[in-house]
């Protein structure tokens, strides 16, 4: 039923529902499990449904009933991102609720769960810069933090932080935020922040305090 549902309108073929859900299994047994599992979804859905029966099988493989119409959190956030409007993105960001279907391990999840982080990050950067460039620092700030919750070390992120507290007057929240990221790549990936970080919290502090904001 997940697998169908992140793939609404297309025909899911046995091989490839095998191979998701029993990774290197290729014998007689796991179709016999992919039928159970059909059989299973089937039969909680006709429960559901008033016995409607929502899961149809072709040569090709399974899908979900023409009359079916499936509706989920992940269709709209794809709906949206592929809109592509500010509006569209703030939409879907506030849409987001984390990975996808977090707590399951399942390798067939993998892609779909890496796909869909990418697409949310992508659509916080496009906002924590038109913020920016709107003048919106507070909002800028917040949308820089949550791309840092999702890679600490996306210098990037942490540039368009220090600039967002240097508007604000915040600088030694700069500095620190600086410091963390130093402190973070040392430790887990044995560099130093890129040169234009460090020149960028330098100039930061270089910065008398009339001059700020």
């Amino acid at each position: 039923m997940q697998y169908l549902s992140l793939h609404p309108t297309t025909i899911a073929p046995r091989e490839r529902l095998t191979e998701s859900l029993w990774p290197g299994e290729t014998s007689d047994a796991v179709t016999h499990r992919l039928h159970a599992a059909v059989s299973g979804a089937r039969t909680f859905l006709r429960s559901v449904l008033d016995g409607f029966d929502a899961i149809r099988c072709s040569d090709e493989g399974y899908f979900w009933h023409p009359q079916m119409h499936v509706v989920t959190d992940v269709v709209t956030f794809a709906r949206l991102y592929r809109e592509g409007t500010a509006a569209a993105a703030r939409e879907a960001v506030a849409l987001y609720a984390g990975d996808l279907l977090a707590g399951q391990e399942a390798d067939w999840l993998r892609p779909a769960r890496v796909k869909y982080a990418c697409m949310y990050a992508s659509m916080v950067e496009r906002l924590a810069n038109d913020a920016f460039s709107a003048g919106d620092f507070d909002s800028a700030l917040h949308f820089g933090l949550e791309l840092l919750e999702l890679d600490r070390a996306h210098e990037g992120a942490t540039r368009l932080v220090l600039r967002c507290f240097d508007a604000l007057g915040r600088r030694s929240q700069a500095q620190r935020e600086y410091t963390s990221l130093q402190a973070y790549l040392r430790k887990h990936l044995g560099i130093d922040p890129m040169p234009e970080t460090t020149e960028l919290i330098r100039a930061i502090m270089r910065q008398p305090e009339s001059t700020r904001g």
